[in-house]
Formats: C-alpha cells, sequence, structure tokens
C-alpha cells in the first residue's frame, strides 16, 4: 500500500511531464516570434540604416554607425520587450497559475481523507502572489526584467561587433546584414534557453509558495531530477535531496539553464500533525508515516507503467504507440539541444538505428511500489465510515435536546434583541464592474447619440470611455505644465523666446491635460510636461528643447483650438507611454500595406510625405462640411510615419474623436478600436 508521500511524489512526476509540454509549446510561440515578428523588423531597419551611408569613405561609416546603432537598439528593445510581456511572462504566468492548481491537487490527493475531514484544508494562493513571485523569480542570480535588459545589452554589442569588423572588411550591405542575421539566429536560441528555464524557476517558486501556504501539513519538499543520459552531474547530485520548509540554505530548480528538476512535498506524520491515535484508523496512520520516498524513477520508466489514456496524454497518440511499440525512453522524443521531435521524426531515427543493426535499446522496468487503487481506498474508507457512523448516532442523540434548548433560547434572545433595535439591512457588496473589451466599446459609442453642441462633445467621449462623467473623476496622476516664457527653443531662423502664457491658452492646456490623465495610466505624461507659447500659429511637440536642454514641451499659439492641444499631447503620449509608438507604426503598416508614400507639396507641406488608405471615410465622416481638398489631405497626412519613428495616427485619431466619436466608431471602427486601445 502506497504512503502519502509516495502518492505526492507521483502526482508531482506527472505535474512535471505537464511541465515540459509547456515549455514545448513556449518555444515553438519563442521560434515563430523571433522568425515573423523580431528578425523581419529589425533587417528592415537595419538595411534601410545601412543604405544612408552605403558609399561614404570607410572612417565616415565607421563614425555614423554609433548614430545608426542608437535607432537600432531602440527598436531591439522594444520587440524584446515584447517578447518577454507578451510571450515569456505570459506563457510564466499561465505556467504559475497551473503548478499552483496542479499542487493543490496533488495534496488533496495525498492527503488521506480521514484526516481532511478533521479539519486540515488545503490552501492555494491568488493570481496577485503568483504574478508578485514571478517579478521576483531569479534566473542565474537576476530577475526577468534584469534579464530582458542584458538579453538585449548582449544583443547590442555583438551586432555592434559585427558590423564594424564588416564595415572594416569593405563588405555589402548584403553581407553586412547576414552578419546580422547570424546574431539574430544565435539570440533566438538563447531566447528559448531562458524562456524553458522561467517556465522551471515560475513552477518552482509557486510550489514552494503553495507549500508555505500549507505549512501545516507539509514539512518539507523533496528534489525530483530527470535521469536519463542528458541529466546533469548537480541535477544527478541534487536528486532525492530534502529541504525543511525553513532552511536557509535550501536549494530549488532550476539549477542550471534548461534544468528540468522538480521539487514535491513532504507531509507531516500524523503525530507531527497533533492527531491523537484514536481519531485515526490504523491504516491511515500508516499512511501518514512522515517519510519521504527518494525518486529513484525517470519520467521514462513512470510513463511505462501508466495506462494507454496517461501515456497518450503526455506524448500524443502517435509518439506513445511508438513509445509502447518500441520499448523506447524519453530521450528518444528530443534532438541533442532538448527541443521536442515529431512522431515522424522519432520513427526516421528509429529506422536510421535499424539499418545501422542497432535495433531498439532493451530497458528493464524498474519496480515500483504498487499504488493503491481508488476503489481500495473508497472500501476502506467505507467501512472505517460506518463504525464512526454508530458511534456519531449515540452522541447525535444525547446532544439533540440540547440543540433544541439552544434554538429556543436563541430565539428569546433575538426576540428581546429586536425590541432594543432596528435590525439593520446587510449591505451586499457591489458586484464586479465587468472591463469591457475595445470592440464591445466601440459597438457602445456607434449607439450612442452626441451632443450638437460640440464643445461637449469631448467632455461626452471621454466620460462614455470611463463609464463616468469626466468632470467628477479623480486622474490617475499629478501634473502640471510648466510655462518656457522667456526661454529660448531652436527654430528655423535660429533661436524664438516663449512669449507670456495667454490665461486662455493655459486654461485649455488644463483642460486637455486633465481629461487624459483621467483616463491614461500613470508615466503616460510627463509631470512637468513644458508649455512654450509660440509666435507662430503653428502648433508643434517637441521631445526635447535642442537649445536649452529641457524636456518635452509644446509649442502652441495663444489662438491653438482645443483639438491642436489634443493632437499634440497625443504626440507626447505616443512617443511616453510605453510600447504605444511601436504599435502605432505596426497599425500604420497594416492599414496602408507598405503602399508608396505620396508627397503632400500639393496640400502646402513642402518636403513631407504621408500613406494613403481608407483614412478617409473616418474624416468625410467627421467633417462632413469639409472641403474633398482639405479632407483628402488629412486622410494622407494620417498615415504619415517620421523618420524618427513618430506617427500621425494618434494624434489625428484622438481629433475625430473629441469632434465626434460616435461617426467615427461607425465610419470606422478598426481605427476607433485602435484610439480606444491607446488611452487604456
Amino acid at each position: 500500500m502506497a504512503t502519502a508521500n509516495e502518492r505526492a511524489l507521483d502526482e508531482g512526476i506527472k505535474d512535471a511531464v505537464t511541465l515540459e509540454r509547456m515549455k514545448a509549446r513556449e518555444v515553438r510561440d519563442v521560434i515563430a516570434f523571433m522568425r515573423k515578428d523580431f528578425a523581419p523588423d529589425y533587417i528592415e531597419g537595419l538595411n534601410n540604416s545601412l543604405a544612408r551611408i552605403e558609399g561614404l569613405p570607410r572612417d565616415q561609416q565607421l563614425r555614423q554607425l554609433a548614430g545608426m546603432m542608437n535607432f537600432l537598439n531602440k527598436l531591439a528593445a522594444q520587440k524584446t520587450d515584447l517578447l518577454f510581456n507578451d510571450v515569456i511572462i505570459e506563457n510564466a504566468k499561465q505556467t504559475g497559475l497551473i503548478s499552483m492548481t496542479q499542487q493543490v491537487d496533488a495534496l488533496n490527493e495525498a492527503i488521506p481523507d480521514e484526516v481532511l475531514d478533521l479539519g486540515f484544508v488545503v490552501r492555494g494562493v491568488n493570481e496577485a502572489t503568483i504574478n508578485e513571485t514571478i517579478r521576483n523569480t531569479l534566473i542565474n542570480g537576476s530577475t526577468i526584467q534584469e534579464t530582458v535588459t542584458n538579453f538585449v545589452a548582449d544583443f547590442d554589442g555583438k551586432v555592434t561587433q559585427q558590423l564594424r569588423m564588416g564595415i572594416n572588411n569593405g563588405e555589402t550591405i548584403s553581407e553586412l546584414t547576414q552578419r546580422v542575421r547570424g546574431v539574430i539566429n544565435k539570440k533566438g536560441v538563447n531566447a528559448q534557453t531562458i524562456a524553458r528555464t522561467v517556465q522551471t524557476a515560475v513552477s518552482a517558486e509557486v510550489r514552494e509558495t503553495t507549500f508555505y501556504e500549507n505549512s501545516d501539513v507539509v514539512k518539507a519538499y523533496e528534489w525530483v531530477s530527470t535521469l536519463d543520459t542528458r541529466t546533469s552531474d548537480i541535477c544527478k547530485s541534487l536528486d532525492g535531496e530534502i529541504y525543511n520548509l525553513d532552511d536557509p540554505k535550501r536549494r530549488k530548480p532550476p539549477a542550471h539553464p534548461n534544468c528540468r528538476s522538480t521539487i514535491v512535498p513532504v507531509l507531516k506524520s500524523w503525530k507531527e500533525l497533533g492527531i491523537d491515535a484514536p481519531e485515526l484508523s490504523a491504516g491511515t496512520r500508516r499512511d501518514m508515516d512522515g517519510k519521504s520516498i527518494s525518486a529513484k524513477t525517470d519520467y521514462g520508466e513512470w510513463l511505462k507503467g501508466q495506462s494507454e489514456n496517461v501515456q497518450n496524454e503526455a506524448l500524443g497518440e502517435d509518439k506513445a504507440k511508438l513509445f509502447r511499440d518500441n520499448n523506447l525512453d524519453m530521450k528518444d522524443f528530443v534532438n541533442r539541444i532538448g527541443e521536442p521531435l515529431t512522431a515522424e521524426q522519432v520513427k526516421a531515427n528509429l529506422d536510421k538505428r535499424r539499418r545501422r543493426g542497432g535495433g531498439v535499446t532493451e530497458t528493464k522496468p524498474k519496480k515500483r511500489t504498487p499504488v493503491r487503487s481508488k476503489a481500495d481506498r473508497l472500501k476502506e474508507k467505507l467501512e472505517e465510515q460506518k463504525k464512526k457512523t454508530a458511534d456519531a448516532k449515540k452522541k447525535l442523540e444525547a446532544t439533540q435536546k440540547i440543540v433544541s434548548d439552544k434554538k429556543a433560547e436563541l430565539k428569546k434572545i433575538e426576540d428581546e434583541t429586536a425590541k432594543l433595535k432596528k435590525k439593520k439591512p446587510v449591505k451586499k457588496s457591489p458586484p464586479k464592474k465587468k472591463v469591457k473589451t475595445s470592440a464591445e466599446i466601440t459597438k457602445d459609442f456607434q449607439k450612442m447619440k452626441m451632443s450638437t453642441d460640440p464643445q461637449k462633445r469631448s467632455d461626452e467621449a471621454f466620460s462614455m470611455l470611463i463609464g463616468q462623467d469626466i468632470n467628477k473623476k479623480k486622474p490617475n496622476f499629478d501634473f502640471k505644465s510648466t510655462s518656457l516664457t522667456g526661454e529660448r527653443r531652436t527654430s528655423a531662423s535660429g533661436t524664438a523666446k516663449g512669449l507670456k502664457i495667454s490665461k486662455d491658452l493655459q486654461k485649455n492646456v488644463d483642460k486637455v491635460l486633465s481629461d487624459y490623465s483621467k483616463v491614461l495610466p500613470a508615466g503616460s505624461i510627463d509631470e512637468n510636461i513644458g508649455l512654450f507659447q509660440n509666435r507662430s500659429k503653428r502648433a508643434f511637440y517637441a521631445e526635447k528643447n535642442k537649445f536649452t536642454g529641457s524636456g518635452a514641451y509644446l509649442g502652441l499659439h495663444s489662438s491653438a483650438s482645443v483639438d491642436a492641444i489634443y493632437h499634440e499631447v497625443a504626440h507626447h503620449i505616443e512617443d511616453t507611454k510605453d510600447g504605444l509608438q511601436l504599435k502605432a507604426q505596426e497599425f500604420i503598416k497594416r492599414r496602408t500595406k507598405n503602399s508608396p508614400k505620396e508627397s503632400l507639396s500639393k496640400y502646402g507641406m513642402k518636403g513631407e510625405y504621408g500613406n494613403a488608405d481608407n483614412f478617409i471615410k473616418a474624416i468625410k465622416a467627421v467633417r462632413p462640411n469639409e472641403s474633398d481638398w482639405v479632407n483628402n489631405a488629412s486622410a494622407l497626412y494620417m498615415g504619415k510615419t517620421y523618420k524618427g519613428g513618430s506617427t500621425e495616427a494618434i494624434s489625428m485619431g484622438m481629433e475625430l474623436f473629441i469632434e465626434d466619436a460616435q461617426a467615427f466608431a461607425e465610419a470606422d471602427p478598426d481605427y476607433f478600436e485602435f484610439i480606444v486601445d491607446a488611452l487604456r
């Protein structure tokens, strides 16, 4: 008969199989991201940058390399953030949740029902705790965020080194690009290793947290290594080690990159739980002996003792059939670097071995302690329950009269209490408000009726977006606009001094910043954004005053419209909010389908270019009284992307949003959903 700790080990190995399948899935996600998202965009940016220095003398090319790398480094950082946040960390959250759930189920399965009936409750941890655990998880001594920083720095350094070597050798753009592709491929393999290692680390951290949460029944955990020809020396040495939960020198996986080890709980004995012997049957006392069991069975040996259903679930039907028919080991299902093989690849490897005369390796199954079936456990529990029921019946009869008397006494107290004070109704906590998707919000806007007063429409749009009156909502963060009166800025003619800020302009700027601060998360707008009153009527946004070195600021004329202020602040938000500029670039690329740029010179914007799309339908819906000439210019301007990466997608979209959100949502729901996402 298997003990409770033997059952816990058995469940732990099952969970380890599930974790390996999750790692394989994540590796596929990482490969797809590097091939389809990271590499194409980075190579495109590289080729564009190299084209600008092509033909220059070699020493000039080397001098301009640093400036070129600033742009490429920023692009690499944006893509790496997407890789870690959208792929690796999202998968880690799922791993953490699944590991916690599996461990709770495993404890419930391992602990005898007779012990659970005494009031011991297996507890899990909430999602917030799991997310906090992930943030604090260390990979080779670094947090996941520090790992991202190190990844980008190493990538940038290797690309710079390869480009210097190539330029110094006089290589062509094609040859330089091939060098960088080699760096990307190597870092892709590195990203796969990080992804696997993060999965192992998060699973172990969450399991340990769950053990702590159940320390009333769990006293320690045991290190379980996968024992095959690929097992590292350190994992071989740690296999079977027991660590108390309060041991300051305790270790847990990963012991190294691509580590496949896990940890399983060691349960307390019935004596350590403080249970008196008469409260448990002899069978349960034997079950809860508190002794650990060293895990000397690898995954392959364990899987051979399972049913076909479990084998199919672990490997897939085709691989499971090969596993059974050919007496294979788990190492036959992965390549030399631990990547999973398809059933066709496994079969091809078998055929090669047979042609070489090697045949199939015969492995003798190890002896394993028989696990008591659930039917036997239920039968034993039923017999014990019958005896307990008979004893409980006698006690019940003796206490029924006491209970009846207590009820009568309680009723009397309640009646007397009701005379002294009125019973206060119990306040029910309001139901949690469901967070709507961008598509659902767009449909709501399509149905709404906008005011005929243009000045009220921006308030109506923002109020609809956040679900309450925008003028009554408190800001999500503090802000103020710093006057740049008298400060110089660079201009086409040299420098210009800022004029004294007019009251109307200050009022309008504060209104716009206030609206944005009630919708956007903290950090989307600089706390002290500069305000420069310009002599020219053309509005602009600058990331930095190149003349004085001060930070971001808005350049506005005293008569600047509210639309223009919303427009320019939106440029600042695109530049400041994490990942937003990259999303805007991808939106324009998707909408314009990489169509050729068209000159805006015929619309009075000399030297500027934009991309055409069906933006015109939203423009005409919001501005039906405007001339076709102006609307066509605006539509082309919407598809503009600046050399530094900034776009007009969010700024122009915000103008349509505050002018007539309902018409905007109805005419171009795809563009409207993009603006809603940018504001959340």
